[in-house]
C-alpha cells in the first residue's frame, strides 16, 4: 500500500470520527432535522447563504464577516436546494472534509506508527471542536485546516493543496490570519517553495476589497469594533480575556513540555520543524486575539470558538511529543507526555459538564425558525422582530431575499411578529441584512 492511499485511510477515519462525534448533537440521521446553533449568528450565516444561492456575489454579507463559507454553503444551496437541511449538511461536511486533511497531512509527516490516527482524531474531542461542527458556524473547520496548514510545513516542499486549505481557513475566519503569517516566515525560512507564501493573497485579496468596497483596507476592523461596543459595553477584558482562557484549556499541555523540547532524533525527523510551526501558531494566535480583545475588535460573544484552533494545535503536538520521546528512547519525557495526553481527554471530560450543547438559554429559536419553516412557499413575508429572532425565521422560510423587516418591537408579546404574508409586503420595510 503506498503512502498516499494509507494517508487517504487515515483521513477517512477521521471524517468518519467527526461525523460520529457531530451525529448525537446534530441528530444528522437522515435528513438534519434537528435546528442546532450556538447563537443568532448561526441563523444569519444561513440566510446568507441561502441569498448567495440565488444572487452570488464576491462578498455575499457586504459587512465585516469572511465570504468563504458563503461562498461554499451557498453553492451548495444552489445544487441541492436552500433549505436548513442543505445548509446543516453541507456545513457539517465541511468539518469531515477538514478532519479528514488534518489526518492526511499528518500521515504525510509520520507514516509509520500510530502517530498520525491519534493526532488526527485527539482535536476532535474537545468540546467546543465538537459543538461547532455540529452547526453552521466557520469555526467548525478552521481550527483543523490551520493545524493542518501548519503540520504540512514537515514537507520537503509545501504542498498546493495545503496552501488551498489555508487561504480557505483564511478567508472564514480572522484569527486564522496569524497562522498565515507563520506558515509564511517558517516556509521562507525552511525554504519550503513558493506556496508556502500563497496564503498571505488570502487575508491581502480581502483587505484589497475592503479598500475597493468601503474606501479602507481596514474597514473590517471598525466595523466589528462598533459591533462589539454597541452590544458588549461590559466585555472589555484589557486583553487578558482570550489568554486567559487559552491557558484554562491547555494547562494539561504544560505536562508535555519537556517532552516537547527534545530535540528530534535525527535531522531528517519532521518532529523539529512540526515543533516549531506548532507553538508559534499558537502563541500567535493568541497574541493576536489578545490584541483584538485589548482593541475591542475580538469576537463579540463565545470567546472559546476563536480558541479551537489553538486548542488544536497544542494537541497534536503533544501527540507528536509522545512519538518523539519514544523514538528518542526518553523514558521519563515519554511518562510525561503520556500523561499530558490523559490529562488532555480529562479536560475535554470536564468541558463536557460545563456545556449544554443546545442553545443558551434566551438565544432558542426554535419557534421562529418552525414559524419560518410553517411559511415556506409563500410568496413574500413581512416581519416585526424583537431583537435577533428573525434571522431563525428566515432561515426556516428559505428565502430570506423576499423577507421584509419593520422597525424592532422588543416589548411584543409574540417575536416575530408576521405582519403581512404575499407580494404586498415587498413593498414594505426593509430588506433582511
Amino acid at each position: 500500500m503506498s503512502l498516499r492511499t494509507r494517508a487517504l485511510a487515515v483521513a477517512l477515519a477521521a471524517a468518519f470520527a467527526r461525523f460520529a462525534l457531530v451525529w448525537p448533537l446534530a441528530q444528522v440521521w437522515p435528513l438534519a432535522r434537528a435546528v442546532v446553533a450556538i447563537s443568532d449568528d448561526d441563523f444569519a450565516r444561513v440566510t446568507i447563504a441561502q441569498r448567495f444561492a440565488v444572487a452570488p456575489h464576491l462578498d455575499p454579507s457586504g459587512t465585516s464577516w469572511l465570504p468563504a463559507q458563503f461562498w461554499a454553503l451557498g453553492s451548495a444551496g444552489a445544487l441541492f436546494g436552500r433549505s436548513w437541511e442543505s445548509m446543516h449538511l453541507a456545513s457539517i461536511a465541511m468539518g469531515m472534509a477538514a478532519a479528514a486533511y488534518l489526518g492526511f497531512v499528518l500521515h504525510l509527516a509520520f507514516p509509520r506508527g500510530p502517530t498520525a490516527w491519534v493526532a488526527s482524531v485527539a482535536p476532535l474531542l474537545a468540546t467546543w471542536a465538537t459543538w461547532t461542527g455540529a452547526c453552521t458556524v466557520p469555526e467548525g473547520y478552521t481550527g483543523l485546516l490551520s493545524t493542518a496548514a501548519l503540520v504540512a510545513l514537515a514537507e520537503p516542499r509545501y504542498p498546493w493543496h495545503a496552501a488551498l486549505a489555508l487561504g480557505v481557513a483564511a478567508l472564514s475566519r480572522y484569527e486564522v490570519w496569524p497562522v498565515v503569517a507563520v506558515v509564511a516566515a517558517l516556509g521562507w525560512r525552511y525554504k519550503r517553495g513558493p506556496w508556502a507564501t500563497a496564503g498571505v493573497l488570502a487575508p491581502l485579496g480581502w483587505m484589497a476589497w475592503n479598500a475597493h468596497a468601503h474606501g479602507d483596507a481596514l474597514h473590517f476592523l471598525a466595523r466589528v469594533a462598533t459591533y462589539r461596543a454597541a452590544h458588549a459595553p461590559a466585555e472589555a477584558h484589557a486583553g487578558l480575556h482570550y489568554p486567559a482562557i487559552a491557558a484554562l484549556g491547555a494547562a494539561w499541555f504544560a505536562l508535555a513540555i519537556p517532552a516537547a523540547l527534545l530535540p528530534p532524533r535525527s535531522a531528517s525527523d519532521p518532529f523539529g520543524v512540526l515543533r516549531n510551526a506548532l507553538a508559534l501558531g499558537a502563541v500567535c494566535t493568541v497574541v493576536f486575539l489578545a490584541y483584538g480583545d485589548a482593541r475591542g475588535g475580538a469576537p463579540t460573544h463565545h470567546a472559546e470558538r476563536a480558541l479551537i484552533g489553538v486548542w488544536a494545535m497544542l494537541t497534536v503536538l503533544a501527540v507528536a511529543a509522545v512519538r518523539n520521546a519514544r523514538e528518542c528512547g526518553t523514558r521519563w519525557s515519554h511518562g510525561l507526555a503520556m500523561m499530558a495526553v490523559v490529562a488532555c481527554f480529562l479536560q475535554v471530560s470536564v468541558e463536557a459538564y460545563k456545556i449544554e450543547y443546545r442553545a443558551l438559554p434566551g438565544e432558542s429559536r426554535a419557534s421562529a425558525f418552525a414559524q419560518g419553516r410553517a411559511l415556506s412557499g409563500r410568496s413574500a413575508i413581512l416581519l416585526r422582530p424583537c431583537a435577533y429572532e428573525h434571522y431563525a425565521f428566515a432561515a426556516g422560510y428559505g428565502a430570506p431575499e423576499r423577507v421584509r423587516v419593520l422597525p424592532a418591537a422588543p416589548l411584543a408579546a409574540i417575536c416575530p411578529q408576521v405582519v403581512l404574508v404575499g407580494e404586498e409586503a415587498l413593498r414594505q420595510g426593509e430588506p433582511l441584512r
